[in-house]
């Protein structure tokens, strides 16, 4: 980090770097947040007589908790990190985090078929390459001007 002039010019690679690991912490705690809300409508279809137990109520109160968690994390994100950088980031590992924990979480893996699961992976891919594809095309703009 160079200071000039009372502000800071950082290398663009490690603002870079340092974005994906502040997204990739707020996502993986905060993606839990919907799997308690998926695990709390799913206790509530077995009957209201359960959503009297008290570990529904910490089931519920996880839940507000991680969303305020998310609210927060994802405007400290925005204030520290150009928006058209941070929010293809925040969408991929959001993607990726969400998949993975409840794919593991509700065993949906265990129920495809291996050229399913090809099919699920080359999904995955093609998200993740559209994402950053688009998140690098203001650059190009930038550079031909």
């Amino acid at each position: 980090i160079k200071r000039s002039g009372g502000r800071e010019y950082a290398n663009q690679t490690l603002v870079a770097r340092m974005g994906l690991c502040h997204a990739a912490a707020g996502c993986m705690l905060c993606v839990h947040g919907a799997l308690f809300s998926k695990g709390s409508m799913l206790i509530l279809a077995q009957g209201l007589e359960h959503a009297l137990q008290p570990t529904f109520s910490l089931i519920i109160m996880a839940w507000v908790s991680l969303v305020g968690l998310w609210v927060y994390t994802l405007n400290r994100l925005l204030k520290e990190y150009d928006a058209l950088f941070i929010i293809p980031v925040i969408e991929v590992v959001w993607s990726l985090q969400s998949m993975i924990s409840g794919g593991i979480f509700f065993d949906e893996y265990s129920a495809l078929s291996m050229s399913r699961l090809c099919l699920f992976a080359t999904g995955v891919v093609v998200n993740v390459t559209g994402v950053l594809v688009l998140s690098h095309r203001g650059e190009k703009k930038k550079l031909s001007e």
